[in-house]
């Protein structure tokens, strides 16, 4: 490592390992498996992690393609999330072996400066991110706890710091919520201040779906987004 310029240090160890990453994330691209099936690319993920030094531990939270490569033992611990599920019938229509591949990339360049930054790097392998809730069942075992800050690159088909297209806007978390409310008749008449109407209601939302209100609808209702 570089000490007078670490970035300019781990900037060639990534153009370097460049080809071979691009590889990765060919290879998981070619061999798609759905949830709690990417028996490949875990293992491929695992051979990067524990060459490049990791102590990579398997089958964490009970799932046998989850894994956590861990390295350096800093104070400040940062967590990286890896994605390598498929879609059924359609593959990696959702960049999933983009996101492997940047992971371990990041991981990588992590590792030289974990004793200068003090840092503790895991890179968690997180299952079944197509509908099978794999980082949730992950942080209800515990495999987060004591990481400081978690993060993961997802890749676009745009520039969304530039790009004013919708499918540019940043990420939403998306989450089930149980939720009711209650509205009274409206009055075409009452001051706006205390006018009230099925308009009124709340809106929930996430990426892909909303819930609103339908006036025909009883008084009370409960739903779910």
């Amino acid at each position: 490592m570089n000490r007078s310029d670490p970035k300019q240090s781990v900037r060639e160890l990534l153009e370097e390992a460049h080809p071979a990453l691009v590889g990765l994330s060919h290879w998981i691209h070619a061999n798609p498996e759905v949830g709690f099936e990417e028996h490949h690319a875990s293992d491929w993920v695992n051979e990067w992690l524990q060459t490049a030094g990791f102590v990579v531990e398997r089958g964490v939270a009970d799932m046998p393609t989850a894994l956590v490569g861990r390295f350096g033992s800093g104070p400040f611990h940062v967590a990286i999330c890896v994605e390598y599920d498929a879609l059924p019938e359609v593959g990696h229509a959702c960049g999933h072996n983009i996101i492997a591949a940047t992971a371990v990339g990041a991981g990588l360049a992590l590792a030289p400066l974990v004793d200068e930054l003090d840092l503790r790097v895991s890179i968690i392998g997180t299952p079944a991110e197509e509908g099978g809730g794999g980082k949730i069942l992950m942080l209800e075992r515990g495999v987060f706890d004591g990481v400081h800050a978690a993060m993961m690159v997802h890749p676009s088909p745009s520039e969304m710091q530039t790009d004013p297209a919708p499918a540019a806007q940043p990420p939403l978390g998306a989450a089930t919520i149980h939720a009711s409310w209650v509205w009274t008749s409206s009055n075409p008449n009452a001051p706006l201040s205390v006018a009230r109407s099925a308009s009124t209601s709340p809106v929930l939302s996430t990426a892909e779906t909303c819930v609103r209100p339908i006036a025909a609808l009883p008084a009370r209702i409960g739903s779910a987004v």
